[in-house]
């Protein structure tokens, strides 16, 4: 996505679409094996943004820019 939106479309049946699934969970599995990190979804991204934003907007509203 870019800019909130879809920037390319995919067609595939469930079956290619399952079996796609499952070999980039294997690799991202890997890679965050090897390189011992979590990569983030970006559900967790996203909250992760909100808190930011929570504490910014407290701060700002306390007298406290920073």
């Amino acid at each position: 996505m870019l800019n909130n939106q879809p920037v390319a479309g995919l067609n595939m049946s469930y079956t290619t679409a399952k079996t796609l699934a499952e070999a980039l969970t294997e690799i991202v599995g890997t890679l965050e094996k090897v390189t011992r990190r979590d990569i983030m979804t970006t559900k967790q991204v996203a909250k992760g943004l909100e808190v930011i934003t929570a504490e910014q907007e407290r701060e700002f509203s306390d007298g406290q820019p920073n």
